[in-house]
């Protein structure tokens, strides 16, 4: 994945211009033409600019906008009429965080809204002998905390055990691209575990749990005190 960083034209966005001319103003200082002669047909589809520059051209609106580059945005927004659509309907549905306390809230919300399906989840580990380990798990959102499942003794619960410290990165099924990484301290409870299973294994298999035999104790792996995955 392509992580933004500000652009040298970021500056001309300090105007108080409507976001398709803040658009036009990066896109006309990339490729060196007055805005005026920019066309919401003009990119890559007539050859107004080359792949080059429209990676340029993404980069400084990301880091103007605020958001982070994917393959997929790199496919869709290859015209300035694309770009302006882009970046004035994500200003309307989601506003840019003001605070890391916003930032936080905001990635919750995507985190929530991806685990109420029964969607991928990544939990990433460090194993006893400090070399990393990640597991496919089952989670569910609990308030500002995630749960998980496992039992005493298998390695999840043992690396768990050793560094409670742990990344967990889900994203929607086909949709790699909108992941949500969140970081946090895992702490084992044994109350309520059987409830958790069930919950965990109706929501991702829709049918109830049936407890292998021969694992040990069934414990909930809460994860709190999360905070948003991206340096």
């Amino acid at each position: 994945m392509v992580r933004a960083q500000p652009g040298v034209h970021g500056a001309a966005l300090n105007r108080v211009e409507p976001p398709t001319g803040e658009v036009a103003a990066v896109v006309a200082a990339v490729i060196g033409v007055p805005p005026g002669q920019l066309g919401g047909a003009a990119g890559l589809t007539d050859g107004s600019w080359s792949s080059m520059q429209h990676i340029t051209i993404l980069l400084d609106l990301a880091g103007a906008f605020g958001f982070e580059l994917t393959p997929r945005l790199v496919q869709e927004l290859t015209t300035v009429a694309a770009m302006q659509a882009f970046v004035s309907d994500r200003r309307d549905r989601a506003p840019l965080p003001t605070s890391s306390e916003a930032a936080m809230t905001l990635v919750l919300q995507q985190l929530r809204e991806i685990l109420a399906g029964p969607n991928t989840a990544v939990l990433a580990t460090v194993r006893p002998d400090g070399k990393p380990q990640q597991f496919v798990v089952w989670a569910v959102a609990d308030g500002d905390d995630i749960l998980m499942s496992t039992t005493q003794g298998r390695p999840k619960h043992r690396n768990l055990a050793a560094f409670p410290h742990a990344s967990l990165t889900v994203y929607p099924a086909g949709d790699m691209y909108r992941s949500v990484e969140v970081r946090g301290t895992s702490s084992f409870v044994e109350a309520g575990a059987d409830e958790v299973i069930e919950r965990l294994s109706r929501h991702y298999k829709g049918t109830s749990w049936q407890e292998p035999a021969g694992l040990g104790t069934r414990v909930t792996v809460r994860l709190s005190g999360l905070v948003p995955g991206k340096d």
